[in-house]
């Protein structure tokens, strides 16, 4: 879209809110998505938001005017928020609990996945293909949900036993053990029936019990979605194309995409092995030293380019002492560190 021969001419402002816009529509369909979710179900969730999505993709793919490719990036914010509630839920819902933390990751992984898809594409096809490309990947969602069943733990929350225990049947594909657990979930549900009111509910959250985790989960994703992941996914080719090394931008972003895939793979073992308050802060202090490396490159490389007039003694040396050493490799070396970091541990782990 930046090319000359572009049909959309931007700006760069223009281009901060292309990239920018779809997480204002994230924020919305998690909030959307997690209260229709619970009104008509996960399964109805899944396949509303698949609609949307291909809807926004098929508006940026025909989009003439940048209007357009504003109003396709909300559309496809406010699937992926609604995907991130309702499939998170639908997989802790139905899955045995031998198993919940690794399928909690899978959808970390199939969202790296995607990414490493979508660059591929965009490096062999203009933005118009790729997004027609994308459109169809929300159809074979929306075809596979509507042979899953919906959610046992819903239905038992709705009063549709028979079709929670058929649900439960078709999922463990034993029909006493979906006896069994059908009847644990009704005894939940009728155990904590009548106990839970909007006040009672409401004053959990002043005590400390409660106060504890939530804080903790709070901090822990304000700090994943505020390490700078999405801005270096946005413009990780523009990030190379400023770097101005040998290799080609595409392929370089390529990389950082499969570097993200395999490190989230990764993860998936590393979880079951290790602590994971290990994996987090050895994911925090890795992801802390490549991009202070990476700054303190791009710092230099002005410095090089021309002085600044803030330009310490020390700093001059520093410049003098580098400009004689290929350092073009840096910056790859570096996003590839961060990706990897991110992706082992705080990318992963909060999920």
């Amino acid at each position: 879209m930046n090319d000359t021969d572009s049909p959309i001419k931007v700006t760069h402002d223009d281009v901060s809110w292309i990239a920018s816009l779809v997480t204002i529509g994230c924020i919305l369909g998690a909030l959307f998505g997690g209260i229709f979710s619970d009104c008509f179900g996960r399964k109805k969730t899944i396949i509303f938001a698949s609609i949307v999505f291909c809807s926004g993709w098929i508006c940026i793919a025909r989009a003439d005017t940048l209007e357009k490719i504003l109003i396709g990036r909300v559309l496809t914010g406010l699937a992926s928020g609604s995907y991130s509630s309702a499939v998170q839920v639908y997989l802790c819902e139905v899955t045995s609990p031998s198993i919940r933390g690794v399928s909690g990751a899978l959808p970390t992984l199939m969202v790296s996945l995607g990414i490493l898809c979508i660059y591929c594409i965009g490096s062999i096809s203009e933005w118009q293909t790729a997004a027609y490309v994308c459109s169809f990947f929300p159809i074979f969602v929306l075809v596979y949900t509507l042979c899953l069943p919906e959610s046992p733990v819903w239905l038992i929350a709705k009063g549709r036993q028979p079709e929670a225990l058929r649900s439960l049947a078709w999922l463990r594909n034993d029909r006493e053990e979906a006896e069994q657990e059908c009847m644990r979930l009704q005894y939940l549900k009728e155990r904590l029936q009548g106990k839970i009111s909007l006040r009672k509910s409401c004053s959990r959250f002043t005590e400390l019990s409660v106060l504890k985790p939530l804080g903790i989960g709070i901090a822990m994703f304000f700090f994943q979605q505020f390490s700078g992941i999405y801005p270096i996914i946005f413009y990780a080719t523009l990030i190379f194309n400023y770097a101005n090394n040998w290799l080609n931008d595409s392929l370089q972003t390529i990389a950082l995409g499969f570097i993200r895939a395999f490190a989230t793979f990764v993860a998936l073992f590393l979880v079951k092995f290790f602590p994971r308050k290990t994996l987090l802060i050895v994911s925090g202090l890795m992801m802390s030293f490549s991009t202070g490396i990476l700054g303190g490159y791009f710092y230099l490389r002005e410095e090089m380019a021309g002085d600044t007039g803030n330009s310490t003694e020390f700093s001059k040396q520093i410049v003098v002492e580098l400009n004689s050493q290929s350092l073009e490799w840096v910056p790859l070396a570096c996003l590839l560190l961060y990706i990897a970091s991110f992706s082992f541990g705080i990318g992963v782990i909060p999920w």
